[in-house]
């Protein structure tokens, strides 16, 4: 009985596996056939055309990627006009639109040690569009890269399958692009907002409208607001601790303006990202609304500059802003009858709470 080593492509190394004819050679078979046996490069060819997919095996010679041996289906699926021969070069293998994105994916392999994968579609006259993947297994010789072995596919169901991942991907982003842009009018409208509400209160011009007002609604409308525009780094989270309605006496287009600067100075001073909590309470006749970050915070020799007009907080001059959020959201509580203070520690974060006087009225 003769013995015949048979290389075996496990997609990550070379190995040798001792073949024995007679054993492989299904029960039944004829004397004549066990006396024929064929070459180990016989037996792997035959196993090549066996195979339902596309196989193609490439040798790496450093730069060079050439053609050493593959199926018929290899042939079909990416539908070349006639086999490849031994020793032709990748780029002659792939000579069309898709050559590049192969030659890269090739690339990958050989440069990474790591299996990659390529989708193209292609359309042939009346046929339907078809997509083919390759998918590249770096074979290994001690722990080099010699040589590269694809399987090469076709279906219609990963076509669908892409189209429907790509047209998700497109609506996304699509409507993450929406977001920015309403997200940018918001900033910029409450920005022009800002600055005609300062100078109101220079000229005192500046007049509430007044009427009740459940604050947790206000509240509830304010982070959800805030949360459509973040970046995946904060959570933002609501932490209401009233009974009940917190009714207030309040101008409803002024106290947005306050809780938004409160949260939107929150998130905008952690720039590392973090949770930003909102908080709402009630003390004896105020309402409390209090704003936590953990993000820069603020050095004990700028509090007394904290709510100054147009002051910004040195060194972050990368923060986007007026100046005027802060200063504005504590005048105009005050207008209210009401007041901001805040604590912060540098590095640690910062609280800000509004408080504002509750409705007396119990109708």
């Amino acid at each position: 009985m003769q013995d015949y080593n048979v290389t075996i492509l496990s997609g990550y190394q070379v190995r040798e596996r001792v073949i024995e004819p007679e054993r492989a050679m299904p029960r039944g078979s004829s004397d004549r056939n066990r006396s024929a046996p064929r070459s180990a490069a016989d037996l792997l060819v035959c196993v090549l055309h066996a195979l339902p997919f596309g196989v193609g095996l490439f040798e790496v010679d450093g730069d060079r990627i050439v053609f050493l041996a593959g199926n018929p289906e290899f042939t079909r699926v990416l539908r070349l006009t006639r086999p490849p021969e031994e020793g032709q070069s990748l780029s002659d293998v792939f000579t069309r639109a898709e050559g590049d994105a192969v030659q890269g994916l090739f690339e990958r392999v050989r440069d990474r040690a790591e299996p990659q994968s390529v989708f193209a579609p292609v359309t042939l006259g009346p046929e339907p569009q078809r997509i083919w993947n390759i998918d590249a297994y770096p074979v290994f010789t001690g722990r080099r890269v010699t040589h590269i072995m694809a399987l090469a596919q076709q279906s219609q169901e990963k076509l669908d399958v892409r189209q429907r991942q790509q047209h998700e991907a497109d609506r996304l982003r699509e409507k993450a692009d929406q977001l920015a842009e309403l997200e940018k009018a918001k900033s910029e409208f409450l920005r022009m907002d800002e600055m005609v509400e300062a100078a109101r209160l220079e000229d005192r011009r500046l007049q509430l409208k007044r009427k009740r007002i459940d604050l947790r609604q206000v509240i509830r409308r304010s982070v959800k607001s805030a949360a459509t525009g973040l970046n995946g780094k904060h959570s933002l989270r609501l932490d209401e601790r009233a009974d009940g309605p917190v009714v207030i006496q309040a101008d409803m287009m002024r106290l947005d303006i306050i809780i938004g600067n409160l949260i939107d100075n929150a998130i905008k001073y952690s720039p590392a990202g973090g949770d930003v909590t909102v908080q709402l309470s009630t003390a004896g006749q105020l309402a409390l609304v209090s704003v936590r970050d953990v993000g820069i915070g603020i050095a004990a020799e700028d509090m007394d500059r904290l709510f100054i007009r147009f002051n910004r907080l040195a060194p972050q001059t990368d923060v986007p802003g007026t100046g005027l959020g802060l200063y504005l959201a504590r005048e105009l509580a005050r207008l209210h009858g009401g007041d901001i203070v805040a604590v912060s520690k540098l590095g640690e974060g910062s609280e800000f709470t509004l408080s504002l006087p509750l409705d007396s009225r119990t109708t």
